[in-house]
């Protein structure tokens, strides 16, 4: 299903950037549940 309104294209590359960002974000803590708590340094 295609979008109503398209984005132009340098605000399309950060929504993905963004979300790709966040989703690497998610992987990351929940592969390593410590590495955003402090406890490492």
């Amino acid at each position: 299903m295609a979008p109503e309104t398209k984005l132009a294209s340098a605000r399309r590359a950060r929504v993905l950037r963004d979300v790709a960002r966040v989703a690497a974000l998610r992987l990351q803590a929940l592969t390593d549940p410590n590495a955003f708590s402090g406890a490492a340094f």
